[in-house]
């Protein structure tokens, strides 16, 4: 499910930078963490999901509709006029687009929290196996784009759905299972092949066709898109504002103790500096690398590798250790944020082929990825002793507060320049340190 969902959020940068504008393509970031958190919130409001008997059958239910929307999102998409309208008639139309884009991801955020919440136990194991399979997605996206058209890779993305939908189910019938996957993805691209014939779409190009993927380092926004881009700031921040106290309102709760005021900020924090952090490298490494698919699938791919080896690196004994390890990930950031501006610049006046950039920029990342990535497993640790009720709850606020700074990352790096995003990031996991290291100390034995 997590290597579907990435795909299909690869896929979007490059459908966002023709049907929308070519700098919105990291608008497939935000409508994909959004579609998580609200998937997260979900199963902590809905009863029905704490249900340990009913899980195989939702797993499987979450997966089939997640295939079942990405056609649904898409026609919505090129049907909602989001260019053409602005005032509060165009806020309204950018939310209504914004919210369908988060469909398919929605249901991938219940299939994942649904795994995550059931197996606490296995967290870090759990969270480790979800990266993989995100970086995964990213590396099969670059093949898919050589091989095949939007159209026919959004097609593989509904089967991908569909095949995690069966591997769920209990029955055995394996032989068949798999046998229905191969059919209904011969006949999806045969019906693709089909579709794309009908449709007047600009954006359906050929293998050898690559849409305009723009990121802020190169871009030139235009009045309207800077008009809809801060618009979409205001919506996100709105959304984070939401997530914050809206569980104390639609669920019956004690009234929040100092110390979940204090996990709250702690996942709060990491979000926001953990996309802040990405979106800063992915403007970075574009300029370095000279291709946006080989940037966004290198950045996307090495992070997600290594925050999953982070993760799975995260022991339980974290009183001492996690404060030194997150010590350490202040440490990392202070110098990989000195290194990436060198490395740049380096990279734009020497001579290197692509496969040495491809080399340099993840020597910069992994350091960086596995030390953030064992941030989200120690928080969770401290979540799961004294909170458990609340796990879901913290992990959909971590996701609104990435949906919200993925939109301010673009805002600062217009606004000022692309080292203010990174450095606010590194700012934003301080104090998420601070409030680790006040909780553990104050830890009830």
């Amino acid at each position: 499910m997590s290597l579907s969902a990435l795909l299909l959020e690869t896929l979007f940068t490059r459908i966002f930078s023709v049907t929308f504008w070519s700098q919105f393509a990291f608008m497939a970031v935000s409508v994909a963490m959004l579609g998580l958190t609200v998937g997260a919130l979900l199963v902590y409001l809905l009863p029905r999901f704490r249900d340990p008997k009913r899980i195989s059958r939702q797993l499987a239910g979450s997966s089939l509709l997640f295939a079942a929307t990405i056609p649904l999102t898409l026609v919505l998409h090129l049907l909602i006029p989001t260019h053409e309208v602005g005032g509060v008639k165009g806020i309204f139309f950018l939310t209504a687009e914004f919210l369908s884009l988060t469909l398919p991801f929605l249901f991938s955020g219940i299939n994942v929290t649904l795994v995550l919440m059931h197996y606490q136990k296995d967290f870090r194991k759990l969270y480790a196996a979800d990266l993989f399979g995100a970086a995964l997605g990213c590396i099969l996206f670059i093949g898919a784009v050589q091989v095949m058209n939007e159209l026919q890779a959004l097609v593989g993305v509904v089967v991908l759905g569909v095949g995690a939908a069966w591997t769920y189910q209990e029955e055995e019938k394996t032989g068949r299972k798999w046998m229905g996957i191969l059919l209904l993805g011969l006949l999806g691209f045969w019906a693709s092949d089909l579709i794309g014939g009908w449709l007047d779409a600009s954006w359906l190009q050929s293998p050898s066709g690559s849409p305009d993927v723009n990121l802020v380092g190169a871009a030139q926004f235009s009045e309207r898109s800077l008009e809809v881009l801060h618009s979409l700031l205001g919506v996100t921040l709105g959304i984070l504002v939401l997530f914050l106290p809206g569980p104390y309102l639609l669920r019956s709760a004690q009234r929040p103790r100092g110390r979940d005021i204090m996990l709250l900020g702690y996942f709060t924090l990491i979000g926001i500096g953990f996309m802040l952090i990405e979106i800063s490298q992915l403007q970075y490494l574009n300029v370095f690398l000279g291709n946006p698919d080989y940037s966004i699938s290198m950045v996307l791919c090495t992070l997600l590798l290594a925050t999953g080896l982070g993760s799975y690196l995260a022991r339980r004994d974290q009183r001492r250790t996690g404060i030194r390890r997150l010590l350490g990930l202040l440490l990392v950031l202070v110098v990989t944020g000195l290194a990436t501006g060198e490395m740049v610049e380096w990279g734009r006046e020497a001579d290197i082929q692509l496969g040495g950039r491809l080399l340099v920029a993840a020597a910069i990342l992994l350091p960086m990825g596995v030390a953030m990535g064992m941030a989200m497993p120690l928080g969770m640790d401290l979540a799961r002793r004294e909170r458990p009720d609340l796990a879901p709850w913290f992990w959909s606020v971590n996701g609104a507060a990435s949906v919200a700074a993925s939109v301010m990352a673009v805002v600062l790096a217009v606004d000022f320049s692309l080292e203010v995003p990174y450095w606010t990031g590194a700012v934003g996991y301080g104090l998420a340190v601070a409030c680790y290291v006040l909780m553990v100390r104050n830890q009830p034995e």
